[in-house]
């Protein structure tokens, strides 16, 4: 059994789900999802928001969450696939994982940050939400796109016809990286970005990983913002020490 590579050890990752007032009190299931994954190939994070309209966008969600981590395995082992290879190997696992309901009725976004034995970060993102780096050198930098057409109105797996709908970039790793993925639920309600990092970054360094998922999981039951009906699901990765 292969071991985990040195390097990974430096990186943490926490990530927490909550289902949103909404979907409680009409007694549905939350529609977000998140995962972690690593190995020989690196370490990752991905989150998933379901589109709400569809039927079984719970499902299609945490089928997401599964796609990035099974293509990214498969796409990591061909040394001559792009990281166009790697977004359409993401839409054919998911695409087989929903057969059984149709793409349409299981649309979800689909965000994914992943660190490349290289110290190179890949930043994805499809649909809504938020994907972002930070560093103590360069600050805060996103790639969300600006939202176009109605608030409620996004691109996702299920829906998405071209490749280019993803927003896709490339970033070096450094001591003092941060990575952090959320759905709408939290992101539309962000009013201070850069004091919102402040504020998880202090979570992380002054409790236990147990103690920072049950914080951030009261945290965002309680999200103190004056329309928080939404599902809310965040996964962040953060380097603990020079590499």
């Amino acid at each position: 059994m292969s071991r985990r590579p040195w390097w990974i050890e430096h990186w943490q990752t926490c990530g927490v789900s909550v289902t949103g007032p909404k979907h409680e009190s009409e007694g549905l299931p939350n529609q977000d999802a998140w995962g972690r994954f690593s190995g020989q190939f690196g370490a990752g994070v991905v989150v998933s928001d379901g589109m709400g309209s569809k039927p079984h966008s719970d499902f299609g969600s945490k089928a997401a969450c599964v796609a990035v981590a099974q293509a990214v395995r498969i796409w990591s082992k061909e040394r001559a696939a792009t990281d166009e290879h790697l977004l359409r190997l993401i839409h054919n696992l998911w695409n087989m994982k929903v057969q059984m309901f149709g793409t349409r009725a299981c649309a979800a976004t689909c965000l994914f940050a992943l660190v490349l034995p290289s110290n190179q970060i890949l930043l994805a993102q499809l649909g809504d939400g938020l994907a972002l780096i930070h560093t103590k050198k360069r600050g805060i930098e996103t790639i969300t796109p600006d939202r176009e057409g109605f608030a409620n109105e996004t691109t996702a797996l299920g829906v998405a016809s071209r490749v280019e709908e993803w927003q896709i970039q490339r970033f070096q790793a450094s001591s003092s990286t941060m990575l952090m993925l959320a759905t709408d639920g939290i992101a539309d309600d962000i009013e201070d970005l850069p004091e919102f990092i402040h504020y998880l970054k202090k979570q992380f360094r002054s409790s236990s990983p147990q103690a920072r998922v049950a914080h951030l999981r009261t945290f965002f039951q309680n999200w103190p913002r004056p329309y928080h009906s939404d599902d809310k699901t965040l996964a962040v990765m953060w380097t603990r020490g020079r590499r």
